[in-house]
C-alpha cells in the first residue's frame, strides 16, 4: 500500500501578502519536481495549489490520514 503525501502551496492576494504565502499564480514547479521524485520511491503524492479551501483540506486529511503534510512557504 502507497503512502499519501500531501504537498501544498497557498496563493496569497497581491493587496495583502504574507510572508508564508506566495502571491504569484505560475504552477509550483519545485512542488512539480518534489512531487515526481517522491512518486518514484513508492508514495502517493496530492498536490494543492492556490487558492485552497482550509475546511475541505482539512476533511482530506482527515479522511486520508497522509503519512506527511509539506508545505511550501515563501521565506
Amino acid at each position: 500500500m502507497r503512502k499519501n503525501i500531501f504537498l501544498i502551496q497557498s496563493l496569497g492576494k497581491l493587496d495583502q501578502p504574507s510572508g508564508f504565502m506566495r502571491t504569484c499564480s505560475l504552477e509550483p514547479l519545485a512542488l512539480e519536481y518534489l512531487e515526481s521524485s517522491v512518486e518514484e520511491i513508492g508514495f502517493n503524492p496530492e498536490l494543492f495549489f492556490g487558492k485552497i479551501d482550509i475546511e475541505d483540506l482539512l476533511l482530506q486529511i482527515e479522511k486520508q490520514r497522509p503519512f506527511a503534510v509539506c508545505f511550501s512557504v515563501y521565506t
